[in-house]
């Protein structure tokens, strides 16, 4: 079940968002970009996604905003 459909707020995430935002124009490429969502959401003491997982969302973050 995801968090919004428990009742979790919309802005749950505003802030790993604006750091993962911020984070993706300053990367070279996916890799870097998925080491730094890594380290925000350790950092923000949220999901712990292997790196494969986070590849994945990096990449498509990447897409959305360079292609």
């Amino acid at each position: 079940m995801k968090l919004l459909e428990m009742g979790a707020p919309l802005d749950e995430y505003h802030k790993e968002i604006e750091m993962i935002v911020e984070k993706a124009l300053k990367s070279r490429d996916e890799i870097e970009l998925a080491e730094s969502i890594v380290s925000i959401l350790k950092l923000t003491g949220n999901e712990d996604l292997n790196f494969d997982k986070t590849l994945v969302i990096s990449q498509n973050i990447w897409k959305e905003i360079y292609e």
